[in-house]
């Protein structure tokens, strides 16, 4: 990182020109690229900003392609899922236009995680789909080296899409590929992201054990080397298993650490999911009045929405998303108008529900009559968003006909009497 900003501030010393212009474009991709791992999202959208800029002044479609491929993760990193998906898609048209696989390969993936922080798991399954067909296809060709690591990655990711969706078989089997491939090109990152994505699966079917084994791997990768955005990620799901095995001083200590850091970092997806399992440990752990703490930052928090902050404008998760600004009418904006309308009749951010779901159990225990207010409030959320979310009703495959649902549904908590 530091060599690239070193030579960002060396290209005042090159002639001014196209070449000039385009390295400075490049280097900012590049430093972009050296910030992920941070989750230094601040940095990576001026890094992005000045890039796009100085690439509408070229007039260069496929690096202002690039810049909307790479700004499609920090919209969905700062609560903005419906923009990052519009940015996703047009990377993606600006790379068919140009004939460009290596640019539509990674808008293509970029899309795949928007629809995933949206809920929209079919989707996101098909655009992987469509991703790992192009990433397999690069590397029969030759280019195995970082096309094995990429298709690892997207294999993680369509594991956890498919778990939740209710395909256990497939999502096993693209677990275990992608495993099988990080092994043997033993890259840290990719292999934290896999051990996740071995994980989350065992998570939501209810094997804890597993799934603890598996996430406890990836946290350790991600201390060692410093991988701040996936570790909050994977000590959300780490925590939760903790809680839901009992070992609640693990749960509340991961969680903390969490929270915190996810705070500092403006890192909203996972800064409201860490939010809402901490406030669940610690009512399992009895700590009501921190748990009635982090509830109510949980159901303060704004959640995504069409009218996100602009690319400036990063929110503060103590302050809530960023101010709006004016945008030129459009396609554009009225599909945004639309997904949203659609988000506000069919669905609910998570931590809502699972906030107004915590509400009622602690509601319960205190003996106060407002709990089934929020009881009912929970279940019309989880119902709409199951609807939403385009998952059936029925059964899924390979889950046994007894036995609890998944830790998410507000089901289980009737189930298993914790209300």
């Amino acid at each position: 990182m530091t060599c690239f900003e070193q030579a960002l501030g060396a290209l005042g010393y090159l002639p001014a020109g196209r070449e000039r212009s385009e390295l400075a474009v490049d280097l900012r991709f590049d430093l972009h690229n050296a910030l992920i791992p941070l989750g230094d999202v601040g940095r990576m959208v001026d890094m992005l900003n000045e890039a796009e800029r100085e690439a509408e002044l070229l007039q260069d479609q496929r690096r202002l392609g690039q810049a909307s491929a790479y700004m499609t993760q920090c919209y969905w990193w700062t609560g903005q899922p419906e923009r990052a998906v519009e940015s996703g898609q047009r990377a993606i048209t600006i790379a068919q236009a140009l004939g460009d696989h290596a640019l539509e390969g990674l808008a293509t993936q970029r899309l795949g995680q928007a629809y995933a922080s949206l809920g929209e798991y079919r989707r996101a399954v098909e655009a992987f789909s469509r991703h790992l067909a192009k990433v397999e296809a690069e590397g029969s060709h030759g280019r195995s080296g970082s096309a094995k690591l990429r298709s690892a990655a997207n294999r993680a990711w369509m594991a956890w899409c498919l778990a939740y969706l209710g395909d256990f078989a497939e999502s096993d089997a693209h677990a275990k590929e992608a495993v099988r491939l990080a092994e043997t090109g033993q890259h840290d990152l990719t292999l934290a992201m896999t051990y996740s994505g071995a994980g989350r699966p065992y998570l939501i079917r209810g094997d804890f054990p597993t799934a603890i084994s598996w996430l406890n791997r990836s946290v350790e990768i991600c201390r060692r080397s410093n991988f701040a955005p996936l570790f909050l990620l994977v000590a959300c799901d780490l925590g939760q298993a903790y809680m839901l095995s009992s070992r609640l001083p693990e749960a509340v200590a991961l969680l903390e650490e969490a929270t915190a850091q996810s705070a500092t970092l403006r890192l909203m997806p996972t800064h409201a999911w860490n939010v809402t399992m901490l406030a669940e440990s610690y009512l399992r752990a009895g700590r009501l009045d921190d748990a009635t703490r982090e509830i109510e930052r949980g159901l303060a928090w704004p959640g995504p929405t069409s009218r996100g902050g602009s690319r400036r404008s990063i929110p503060d998760p103590e302050r809530g998303a960023g101010p709006d600004r004016p945008r030129r009418p459009g396609r554009g904006a009225r599909r945004r108008r639309a997904r949203g309308e659609h988000s506000r009749r069919n669905g609910a951010p998570p931590a809502p529900r699972r906030c107004h779901l915590a509400l009622a159990r602690l509601g319960r225990r205190a003996g106060d009559a407002g709990a089934e207010q929020h009881l009912e409030r929970a279940t019309t959320l989880f119902a709409r968003w199951t609807c939403a979310s385009g998952r059936s009703r029925r059964r899924p495959r390979n889950r046994p006909s007894r036995g609890p649902p998944r830790p998410e549904s507000a089901a289980c908590a009737l189930w298993d009497n914790r209300l």
